[in-house]
């Protein structure tokens, strides 16, 4: 890629934007979730992002129907990317210091092999199954890491693990369908399924809110949350992964909890034992070898 070219450089500022964004909002969920409950956290940052899509959709496209076409894919992605993860990993912080967090919500790769050869679309070679073993020591180490700090937090790695198989399922699923709409188009329609999918699991959510403590701070991290990490975010993942290899993508998004770890460092104060450390440089280079070494197709 050629960086003096202008067509070329608005991609790599984009998945730049995105891994900044990305990072911060682990850090700035545990910090909210001292005041508000996870699922009002989750419901208000969808809910603001998704009217503000519809009237942006509306002005710019006039018209804001979707295809039957795309149905499926508007239902994987508000069901299971926005509503599944989303609301999972936001509950997982509550009980998981964020730079613990964000490495298991990032270890996607490591899934997405086992689940494709349960499926019979790769075949195994020796250098993924190397990647393999190596990210789940990685995150083996890095859950007795957590659980040696708090006892109680099982259930958060649990709902963290539930997230990422929720989205390692949901991109294989996406691979298999084409897309007939626009992007943008369709995001405001997945975040109303999400939105919609929230609003039914848990009905007390507006009885969850501590009104006394929202300040100025915290409503600024909400729309942060809203704009930034779910609505820009969430079109411009799908932006990348249109202009980049998947194998370019995957590794520039795992600098994601690199940096999210170090904001939840240096910014928030979180401490790092040699046990966190140690375990996230074995997924990070678990997770690298099973990029760089990708499964083959079946034939």
């Amino acid at each position: 890629m050629k960086f003096n070219d202008k067509s070329n450089i608005v991609p790599v500022l984009i998945l730049a934007s995105v891994i900044i964004i990305w990072s911060i909002s682990f850090p700035i969920i545990r910090e909210l979730e001292l005041i508000l409950s996870a699922q009002t956290i989750v419901f208000y940052r969808v809910l603001v992002v998704c009217v503000f899509m519809f009237i942006f959709v509306k002005i710019k496209y006039k018209r804001i129907l979707f295809s039957r076409k795309d149905l499926k894919l508007i239902l994987i992605i508000g069901l299971m990317q926005i509503f599944g993860c989303l609301s999972l990993i936001t509950t997982g912080l509550e009980f998981i210091p964020a730079s613990g967090a964000i490495f298991i919500a990032y270890s996607t790769p490591l899934f997405i092999i086992p689940i494709s050869l349960i499926l019979k679309m790769n075949s195994l070679n020796i250098k993924s199954l190397i990647g393999l073993i190596i990210g789940f020591l990685g995150l083996f180490i890095l859950f007795v890491s957590i659980i040696n700090s708090n006892n109680n937090s099982w259930f958060g790695i649990a709902v963290l693990l539930l997230s990422t198989l929720s989205w390692s399922i949901s991109i294989i699923l996406i691979r298999r369908l084409n897309w007939h709409g626009d992007l943008i188009k369709l995001l405001p329609w997945q975040l109303l399924v999400g939105l919609i999918a929230i609003i039914l699991f848990n009905h007390t959510l507006y009885f969850q809110v501590s009104f006394d403590k929202i300040n100025i701070k915290s409503i600024v991290e909400i729309l942060f949350l809203s704009f930034g990490a779910t609505g820009y975010a969430f079109w411009a993942s799908t932006y990348i992964s249109r202009k980049f290899t998947p194998q370019v993508s995957s590794l520039s998004f795992m600098l994601t909890p690199i940096l999210g770890t170090l904001f939840s460092f240096f910014i928030f104060k979180e401490e790092a034992g040699i046990l966190l450390i140690s375990s996230q440089i074995l997924i990070f280079m678990g997770i690298t070898i099973t990029l760089l070494y990708p499964l083959p197709a079946k034939k």
